[in-house]
């Protein structure tokens, strides 16, 4: 309700700034004596005009509360709405009454009056600057901060969640503005769901989820006009989500918290930088710097059917799937070859000939996922991808390899899961803490699961 309410404020909004530019245009334009316009044109026009501009503040109010705006934000637009609605039946008694004559001065009195109306409108649901986001986009930031001496004693919420939300997400969904229904200034509120209704704090809710959206998506947070999550930062909340979101352990009360020490000391030390100087990168790339692929390579790549985008934006990293492609061919590993540094996530799911990938795998050092899952894998020596030191995800889903081959991934120290189903794999996890995920999952049964007659 609350979003078709949304769209028929934004409606009824735009009615009346285009009826009162066609008004102020034919009023002026009137006194040219060649163009005649009937007086009951411009009854017509200032009644539809105020009209709209009443049911826009109507919806507006209803609007307000259906989005949990504060009444500090909403309280210049909101007495500005009134105002306009105000003027705008003011000049349409004007156009009925005996000071016509005085209607057209007060038509661009209304126009202005929108315009202000409109701007501060536009700054509660995009923040303010909204019009050149691209100058503001460390406007507002506040600096991240941690106080913390001894990172294995730290409150792993107090000391470093808390600052890292109070950062990124806090002046949207903190007491001052509660967007999406959401507030995250506090543990209790960010064990409340939010207006999507989903678990905020589990390895698959919200949070992460809206966070790991690509740049180009409305849905991804933090907007494109703050900062960026970093890898450690976005490492550092996924960790503690799996680990139970806890709100008041220390970190080394946290199981396998040695491997993240590293991490959040790099975070923290980087905190310290100054805003201007902070690299704005997407969370889920590498932090380390390549040149721009070769043009030519990525048409020759294209031409061939095989997609190839940007993995962010103005970002030299990029995502090739081989989804229109049957087989791997040796021309296309020397082109993957080439630009080898770039490429970030590889999809090569059910495609033939995918062992060739491994004749050149190791130069891949920003290789983030890989998808092998139903290709034709025979035998490889799985232990090159412990050269792919940014690998994350490999899903081998489908394929013939066994316990023995995943051993070969012992010592990767970044690589987080492993997707078997349907192998000879019987092992959960590897000694590195990889989690091996072999499918064959229960769910628990849901009400919304059945139909009752």
């Amino acid at each position: 309700m609350v979003d078709f309410l949304g769209r028929m404020h934004i409606l009824i909004l735009h009615l009346p700034i285009g009826i009162l530019l066609m008004v102020v245009i034919l009023e002026w334009v009137h006194l040219i004596k060649e163009i005649k316009v009937p007086d009951s044109v411009f009854k017509v026009i200032y009644f539809v005009g105020a009209i709209s501009a009443i049911f826009a503040c109507i919806t507006g109010n209803i609007l307000a509360g259906g989005y949990d705006y504060t009444s500090a934000e909403t309280n210049d637009h909101f007495w500005a709405g009134i105002v306009t609605a105000l003027l705008a039946s003011v000049t349409f008694l004007m156009s009925v009454s005996g000071l016509a004559n005085f209607r057209k001065y007060a038509s661009l009195v209304v126009a202005a009056s929108i315009m202000v109306t409109g701007h501060l409108g536009g700054s509660l649901t995009h923040g303010e600057g909204f019009l050149n986001p691209g100058l503001i986009a460390y406007a507002d930031e506040k600096p991240l901060e941690f106080e913390v001496q001894n990172v294995e004693q730290a409150d792993i919420y107090h000391d470093i969640v808390s600052p890292l939300l109070d950062n990124k997400c806090v002046s949207c969904h903190g007491p001052n503005k509660i967007k999406g229904k959401l507030r995250m200034d506090t543990p209790e509120h960010l064990q409340e769901n939010g207006k999507s209704g989903n678990e905020l704090l589990t390895a698959d809710g919200e949070l992460i989820r809206r966070i790991e959206l690509p740049m180009s998506h409305d849905k991804h947070m933090p907007p494109d006009t703050k900062s960026q999550l970093t890898e450690q930062q976005l490492k550092t909340l996924k960790w503690w989500i799996e680990n139970g979101s806890a709100f008041d352990m220390k970190v080394n009360q946290i199981p396998d918290h040695e491997k993240m020490i590293p991490v959040m000391t790099k975070m923290i030390e980087e905190s310290a930088q100054p805003v201007d100087d902070r690299k704005n990168i997407p969370a889920n790339l590498p932090e380390t710097e390549v040149a721009e692929a070769d043009v030519e390579i990525i048409n020759q790549l294209k031409r061939d059917k095989v997609v190839v985008l940007p993995a962010g934006e103005d970002s030299p990293f990029l995502e090739i799937d081989f989804v229109n492609i049957d087989s791997l061919t040796d021309d296309q590993i020397d082109l993957l070859a080439q630009i080898a540094p770039n490429i970030v996530h590889l999809k090569l799911s059910d495609t033939r000939n995918a062992s060739k990938l491994f004749t050149i795998v190791e130069n891949m050092s920003n290789l983030m996922k890989l998808y092998l899952d139903d290709t034709d894998l025979r035998s490889i020596d799985m232990g090159l991808l412990n050269k792919t030191g940014q690998l994350v995800y490999l899903n081998l889903s489908g394929t013939n390899i066994g316990d023995a081959q995943l051993q070969e991934l012992q010592s990767h120290k970044q690589l987080e899961r492993i997707y078997a189903y349907d192998t000879q794999a019987t092992i959960d996890s590897l000694a590195n803490g990889t989690i091996v995920f072999s499918g064959n999952f229960t769910l628990s049964m849901l009400p919304s699961d059945t139909i009752r007659l």
